[in-house]
């Protein structure tokens, strides 16, 4: 093959489809040089938009399960109620990650991840109003599965998203960097509730993020890796 210039552009031409690396590293170069240089190069923009994704999510998440039922005994349930509450956020998280996995079997991450966080979005909109206690049930577990168990959605379309050369450093990175958002989210709501508003401002402010990280998500556009127009490899058949 080093001596035929079309097998070498052939062999690189199957690499880059197929998420391999196409080029070792130069002599000198680290391999964590190589890897920080395409997340930031080649898939800069997805990782921006996917720290801002995972921020968003990994805020509503542990915002949501932090602060809870104390934001239902401000809505005026007792504490017994307001514990049930983070109960059925749980067995929502986990019934409804279950579904939507499988739905993103079936229509991909992309498609699924909007769809949980709108449901999320929803949920949270609602859960404003005075509601009866039973439809109050039913928007929790909603909730579960839109806020929180979208974030696991994300974490597969983000690894699955970087090639096999970068995924874990892609991943690793997006992660490390949006968990800022886990931090963020129940001291922001801590201070919501301290100012004495009503209760409904905290699940609007929730909602806001669930609205931004649907935003985000759809914003992403076509992958790095996709590029117009493909050529065709001579002896493989298109598609």
């Amino acid at each position: 093959m080093a001596g035929c210039p079309r097998a070498q552009d052939e062999a690189r031409e199957l690499a880059i489809h197929h998420g391999l690396d196409p080029e070792p590293p130069t002599a000198g170069a680290t391999t964590s040089k190589v890897r920080t240089s395409e997340i930031f190069g080649r898939y800069r923009r997805w990782t921006i938009l996917f720290v801002l994704i995972s921020f968003c999510g990994l805020l509503l998440s542990y915002g949501v399960g932090t602060w809870l039922p104390q934001i239902m005994r401000q809505a005026g349930y007792p504490l017994g109620s307001a514990i049930s509450f983070l109960l059925v956020l749980n067995l929502g998280n986990v019934i409804g990650t279950l579904l939507i996995a499988s739905v993103a079997d079936r229509i991909g991450s992309r498609r699924a991840i909007p769809i949980a966080l709108s449901v999320g979005a929803v949920s949270l909109v609602l859960l404003s109003i005075p509601l009866p206690q039973v439809l109050l049930y039913v928007l929790v577990t909603l909730l579960g599965f839109g806020a929180m168990g979208s974030q696991i959605l994300v974490n597969g379309f983000v690894a699955a998203s970087y090639p096999s050369r970068i995924r874990a450093s892609g991943l690793g990175f997006v992660m490390g960097v949006g968990r800022l958002g886990g931090i963020a989210g129940p001291y922001a709501v801590g201070l919501l509730i301290s100012t004495g508003l009503g209760f409904q401002w905290n699940f609007w402010f929730f909602a806001a993020f669930a609205v931004i990280a649907l935003l985000l998500t759809l914003s992403l556009g076509r992958h790095p890796d996709e590029r117009t127009p493909t050529p065709t490899v001579p002896g493989r058949v298109a598609g």
